[in-house]
């Protein structure tokens, strides 16, 4: 049996991120976000929605805000992603003060 090389890119991890935001796990995503740095994939605004997607509906605001400032080109999906994630957590007066 031969074995072939996966070359990771930016379709696969928005892929394996989205499954994650739909089971909602948090450690899955923080260990492919991680697989995204070390294989120094450009973090455009698809990638960064769909982190910033997973980390929200995985519990976690605070990373997900991370991502959201640390974004290059932000968008209007990216916005909506970030107030959607406060308001799955509860956190609507947050966006209120923020804005």
């Amino acid at each position: 049996m031969t074995q072939k090389t996966t070359i990771l890119d930016e379709m696969i991890f928005i892929n394996l991120l989205g499954a994650c935001a739909i089971h909602a796990t948090f450690n899955y995503g923080k260990k492919i976000h991680a697989c995204i740095l070390r294989t120094g994939t450009t973090m455009n605004a698809k990638l960064s929605n769909s982190l910033i997607d997973t980390y929200s509906k995985g519990g976690n605001v605070t990373y997900a805000k991370r991502i959201f400032k640390l974004a290059v080109d932000i968008d209007t999906i990216l916005y909506i992603s970030m107030i959607a994630g406060y308001a799955l957590r509860g956190k609507s007066i947050t966006i209120l003060k923020n804005s």
